[in-house]
């Protein structure tokens, strides 16, 4: 491995790495389990400019980010190999006596914004983040339009989050959390997220708290609400 450089943190999104097939031999030695991947682009690669190869700590390229991971995050990693070598923890397997590679990757927009930081913010930064999807949106569609404006279909805003009781059907009494931007609700989470992210709602509870969340549509009728957290995985 090349020293110093960048160590991306893993996430919840599973990528297997293509044609391992290629090259079992870079695996003797290896055991099944944890292992320090690192990640270097091919702009001279003659099949595709964006390729990524991975290669294991013996030097050895074991393969390629698959190109439907490549159309979400090879600008990143572009980005940051100019900080110095870009590793990340991955996993190896051995199923029906071939081996292959996977990587466990943050979420796109998390990722940016992780990679958008500068190095000393990203120590603080969670390293294992849940994308959570707002529910009740559509009855705040002209909330996050308002929010939105007419010349973008994707932002970022502030909001306070606030516990409060459900009043009616399944879970009829249990907290959840309703999300206000500017006094106005962009939609909530149920419940049944209390076990994922129990700070979230332990703090929500304590009289509020202050995050952003992403907001987006895709059409006039499709709007969409997400929050970013650290959780339990």
């Amino acid at each position: 491995m090349t020293p110093g450089g960048v160590d991306v943190p893993i996430g919840p999104r599973g990528c297997p790495i293509a044609w391992t097939n290629l090259n079992q031999s870079a695996f003797d030695g290896f055991t099944v389990g944890p292992v320090i991947l690192e990640l270097r682009p091919e702009p001279d690669n003659k099949y595709n400019s964006e390729a990524i190869a991975v290669y294991l700590p013996n030097w050895a390229k074991v393969g390629y980010l698959p190109n439907w991971i490549l159309d979400e995050y090879a600008k990143g990693f572009r980005q940051l190999t100019a900080e110095g070598s870009v590793v990340i923890t991955g996993s190896l397997h051995q199923r029906e006596g071939e081996w292959d590679a996977e990587l466990s990757l943050m979420e796109p927009e998390y990722f940016y914004r992780w990679v958008a930081a500068s190095p000393e913010n990203r120590a603080a930064m969670p390293t294992r983040m849940f994308k959570l999807k707002l529910a009740g949106t559509s009855e705040c569609r002209d909330v996050i339009a308002d929010a939105l404006g007419r010349s973008t279909a994707q932002k970022e805003v502030p909001v306070t989050i606030h516990s409060i009781p459900t009043s009616s059907g399944k879970y009829k009494g249990q907290p959840r959390l309703d999300f206000f931007h500017r006094d106005r609700k962009l939609g909530h989470l149920l419940p049944t997220r209390q076990d994922q992210i129990p700070d979230i709602f332990q703090a929500a509870a304590d009289g509020g708290m202050e995050a952003a969340v992403l907001i987006e549509h895709s059409s006039s009728s499709n709007h969409r609400a997400f929050f970013f957290t650290q959780g339990r995985m």
